[in-house]
């Protein structure tokens, strides 16, 4: 899961993951028969972050030129006013909107292309992110914020006492710059007990914040760079009332157990409450959360929880045009790139949540209300139909043909109307959404209890009975997201597959695929996916045939298996490069050249 704005804290049951998928790729290896190759493990690089003096002001900072990554600056403005260096420098891919209503809107400086990088920068600060529902016993890693093995649950650090997983970590620039130092000198051990606080979600979350403060006195510029992002919490208590309980025990926490009061705020611990309630909000607004695997510990997994100042003020939108990987620690760099073709003074624009694209329109306005305090008023959000696909749509009760949709989709009491012009029958939601919530509980139910290969059948029957037998529109949201698990448990046995069952497997690759072309961009994990699984399918297929295709007909199915394969290399090569998935792609294609360069020698 990847997540902008921290929402990877809200619980959401995806779809399917880049986890899933790893999954699938270590336990099956390559489908298509080739040997599993062992995969070395990278040898993580023990380098501190470098500092140097700002351009402009002469600031010690490790923030850097976007571009270039050679000169330093303290401040983004402090980058852009600099026309001196711009000159010799590559000069950005974006600008800021010159009008002063659009003071924060980036926009394209160029023609973009999909996958073309338009800038990559460092973290403020960085840290590991553990889950609201975990169990409080797990330990994290501080240097490069994975999972500690349970073999590894008392490795801790030499200095400080709390947990790292090897001497590389120690010694990472996350941990050794920052909290260590400061939990020696005043004896801060790590707590074993969880009495205060249910897990160690809010244990990390404390520690993202005393490196917050303690980079407020080594980088001044960058630390009032991140607390002038711009404010967006709506201040009705009700909405944030889940939020503000997390804050009250991360602050606890700061005040009793790292005891920042006496050393790290220049006035009380109450006096400056305010000013660490904002730091908190910018957290949970601005964090890049990302989960994430670390090679030389055997790809053991974690999440990370990252603050970019220039990344964060790029709108948000349920119709991206941008998307963003971080690279490997110690550094954690962030790359912004195009996702789709962006022109010249075309605005910006980031998801909220690869979670949140699978969601209907209320559900998604319920979330980014809950963590941005305003609503999303994207195109897809403000369009009743959901760009023609009709996501969230029920059959009309008083005629066959029609379907009812909201009137305002930005709004939970708005009324939903009959498509219809000859019914505009009109219904209250609260009723469409009891019947969505039984329907919703059913789904879940059976999922949960299906097996990951033979449980495909069983959910195909229920989708069947739900397109036949309810009220859904067959696009709705409740019915793409059983599609994506049958052909996620599939995928699973796909070595397996009859010549029907394929078929049935493709039918649904291509159902979800035009489902994807009306919420994602080009250059997106969904796609990236299903050019993946199709790409596999038709290959399975081709070796079912092989014997009865001519040489041209061949050569033009491999090819297009090349292509579908060579659109998925791209993507996972681009945002996931660390993963297992990567280099089965790349085996796959070795493999299908090989197939083509026998085929022509044959010829």
């Amino acid at each position: 899961m990847e997540n902008p704005l921290g929402l990877a804290h809200i619980g959401i049951n995806i779809i399917i993951t880049i986890m899933d998928i790893d999954a699938v790729m270590n336990t099956r290896g390559n489908l298509l028969g080739l040997k599993k190759r062992s995969n070395s493990a990278v040898k993580m690089v023990n380098e501190n972050r470098v500092t140097g003096p700002c351009r402009v002001c002469g600031t010690s900072t490790s923030r850097t030129c976007l571009r270039c990554q050679t000169v330093f600056y303290c401040t983004y403005n402090h980058e852009t006013s600099d026309v001196g260096h711009e000159k010799s420098c590559q000069k950005p891919l974006y600008r800021r909107k010159d009008s002063e209503n659009d003071s924060g809107v980036f926009v394209a400086k160029q023609n973009l292309s999909p996958g073309q990088i338009i800038f990559t920068e460092y973290p403020f600060i960085c840290g590991p992110a553990d889950r609201v529902e975990g169990d409080g016993r797990s330990r994290t890693c501080l240097g490069c914020c994975t999972k500690l093995s349970k073999k590894n649950q008392d490795q801790k650090c030499r200095k400080c006492g709390w947990p790292v997983c090897s001497k590389t970590c120690e010694a990472s620039p996350q941990h050794s710059q920052y909290e260590c130092k400061y939990f020696q000198e005043n004896n801060i051990h790590f707590p074993d007990s969880t009495a205060s606080f249910r897990c160690r979600y809010f244990l990390y979350r404390g520690v993202m914040m005393l490196r917050a403060l303690l980079t407020k006195k080594r980088e001044a510029g960058a630390f009032q760079e991140f607390v002038n992002l711009p404010s967006r919490r709506n201040p009705d208590p009700e909405t944030f009332k889940h939020t503000n309980t997390h804050d009250t025990v991360v602050l606890k926490l700061l005040r009793e157990t790292f005891r920042i009061s006496n050393t790290l705020l220049p006035e009380n611990f109450d006096t400056a409450k305010e000013e660490l309630s904002t730091l908190l909000d910018h957290l949970s607004m601005y964090g890049f959360a990302k989960e994430i695997t670390n090679p030389s510990q055997n790809n053991k997994r974690g999440f990370l929880n990252g603050v970019y100042t220039t990344a964060a003020r790029i709108k948000r939108s349920c119709l991206p045009n941008v998307t963003w990987s971080i690279g490997p620690g110690p550094n954690f760099v962030l790359t912004v790139m195009a996702a789709k073709t962006i022109l010249k003074n075309e605005e910006l624009h980031m998801a909220y949540s690869t979670e949140l694209h699978h969601l209907e329109t209320f559900r998604r306005q319920q979330h980014v209300l809950n963590f941005v305090g305003s609503p999303c008023k994207c195109p897809r959000c403000k369009d009743p139909t959901e760009m023609g696909t009709f996501y969230s749509a029920v059959k009309c009760s008083e005629c066959s043909d029609g379907y009812l949709v909201p009137n305002n989709p930005l709004s939970t009491k708005s009324m939903w109307q009959c498509l219809n012009e000859a019914c505009q029958q009109q219904i209250r939601y609260a009723k469409i959404s009891q019947k969505i919530s039984k329907l919703t509980l059913k789904c879940d139910s059976v999922i949960k209890k299906s097996s990951e290969i033979s449980g495909a059948e069983e959910l195909e029957e229920l989708v069947l009975e739900i397109r036949t037998k309810t009220y859904l529109h067959p696009n709705h949201f409740i019915i793409v997201r059983l599609v994506w698990e049958i052909v996620k448990r599939q995928f699973l046995d796909l070595h397996s597959l009859d010549w029907s069952a394929l078929n049935s497997f493709l039918a649904h690759c291509d159902y979800l695929l035009n489902i994807e072309n009306a919420f994602t961009p080009v250059f997106s994990f969904g796609r990236a996916l299903l050019y993946f699984f199709i790409g596999r399918a038709f290959f399975k297929q081709y070796e079912f045939l092989e014997t009865v295709f001519s040489y041209k007909d061949a050569s033009q199915i491999l090819d297009k298996i090349m292509d579908l394969y060579d659109g998925a290399r791209k993507y996972f090569l681009a945002v996931h490069k660390d993963r297992p998935i990567v280099r089965t792609v790349h085996e796959d294609m070795k493999y299908i050249v090989s197939v083509i360069n026998n085929i022509q020698r044959v010829k």
